[in-house]
């Protein structure tokens, strides 16, 4: 493109030249800007890098101010496939040694006898009905609809399975139902019930600052509780309850301090019950569960002593949420049987407890008995014939009578606890 200039044209003035030295002088100006820019650049670059290394040394510092990041010890074992340990901030060195007496296993419970030899057989309908770890689940079937491995994935994807696996095991041509306890312990015990299992409830949850307590809340930070004057040294919750069978229970007292916690008052009610029925805290809320299936007469209430103060707390009514007995449909699939039993481990450390811990075992029923007879076997030795409401007198005069000696009976007779 052609381009027309007219240099002093009217004024004498070379217009072009003057502009082109006005444009150097400008791009001068702009050139000491922009090293002025590349220097601050290279300030911001440098504040950056040395706001970077402060943080780092703040973080070094913070975890040297933390005891537990200094104190780190590494663990060994002469057999970690039988025993495993690790070490926390309060540990000492040392070496120990370890006796393990009894492992801790997890309980299996077989279907006795079977008529499914495909896994596609249907189950027919009516309601399988399980207890682990005291939490009774109902599972419904439909007849012409769910078979047997429908059954086992309706046990397995319940959102409320409280820690079982159900599976099949093909046995003599048959199919059986097997359900299994995912925990070991003497606590994660199963079994299959032909009742309701009875359970109460709290009516309002225990609260702190408006959301549930936990098992480490202290009693005196719960919002049900009013210090005014403040704790006098007498304060106490009183827990009274009855059994299974209607038969009351001796009242239990937790004295409160500025450290009881509401862990405290559920070992309190587990205490009380010893055995009968276990008490859990669930989401701020305190739940009673039966340990026996069908019609239940258990009760729980608590009251509050402020003894010589004038301490409030507004402790929750317990009332039945799930009702014992029942008629349930029950899903026809025969008696099961206990093929392994849920046990706890025991272990000596550096030989400590120096003495021997005797064996325990409970005999319950799955329902209230009304007749039968049971029989014991110990040591090859099987004692006769006994009453479903033996006493521990009688009980023990048939194991003497066997030549089974060395084993003390205990507790009430079986029609009651």
């Amino acid at each position: 493109m052609a381009t027309l200039t007219l240099p002093g044209l009217a004024t004498g003035i070379d217009t072009s030249a003057l502009i082109s030295q006005l444009v150097t002088v400008e791009g001068r100006r702009l050139a000491q800007y922009q090293v002025k820019q590349q220097a601050y650049e290279a300030q911001k670059m440098a504040l950056e890098s040395v706001r970077t290394k402060v943080s780092t040394l703040k973080s070094a510092t913070n975890a040297l101010a933390d005891v537990s990041n200094l104190n780190i010890f590494t663990t060994s074992s002469s057999d970690n496939d039988i025993l495993s340990i690790s070490a926390s901030s309060d540990a000492n060195p040392g070496s120990h040694t370890v006796e393990v007496n009894q492992l801790a296993t997890t309980e299996t419970w077989i279907q006795d006898s079977s008529t499914f030899s495909y896994k596609t057989d249907y189950v027919g309908t009516g309601t399988f009905i399980y207890t682990y770890n005291n939490q009774t689940r109902a599972i419904n079937t439909v007849a012409n609809e769910t078979t047997l491995e429908d059954l086992v994935n309706l046990i397995n994807n319940d959102t409320s399975n409280p820690g079982v696996t159900a599976s099949l095991l093909y046995h003599g041509g048959k199919y059986l139902l097997m359900l299994s306890g995912r925990d070991a312990g003497e606590n994660y015990q199963i079994s299959v019930d032909s009742k309701y299992t009875e359970v109460w409830k709290a009516a309002t949850n225990l609260t702190d600052g408006g959301t549930s307590a936990s098992l480490t809340t202290k009693i005196t930070e719960l919002d049900q509780f009013t210090l005014n004057g403040g704790l006098q040294g007498d304060e106490k919750i009183v827990i009274s309850g009855k059994n299974h069978f209607g038969t009351s229970l001796a009242d239990k007292e937790i004295n409160i301090n500025n450290n009881t916690t509401v862990g405290q008052l559920i070992d309190a009610i587990n205490e009380q019950f010893d055995g009968a029925a276990t008490a859990k805290f669930v989401n701020g809320q305190i739940v009673l569960t039966d340990h026996l299936s069908d019609t239940s007469a258990m009760e729980i209430s608590f009251t509050y002593d402020s003894g010589t103060g004038d301490t409030v707390l507004a402790l929750p009514n317990m009332a039945v949420s799930t009702e014992g007995g029942g008629t349930p449909d029950v899903l026809a699939l025969g008696s099961f049987s206990k093929t392994q039993s849920a046990q706890s481990s025991k272990i000596k450390i550096d030989g400590y407890p120096t003495s021997s811990t005797s064996e325990e075992q409970r005999l319950t029923l799955g329902s209230t008995a009304t007749d039968g007879t049971f029989r014991l076997t110990y040591d090859g030795h099987t004692t006769a014939n006994i009453n479903y409401d033996a006493t521990t007198e009688q009980i023990q005069a048939a194991m003497a009578a066997a030549g089974i000696s060395g084993i003390t009976v205990g507790g009430d007779k079986l029609s009651e606890n």
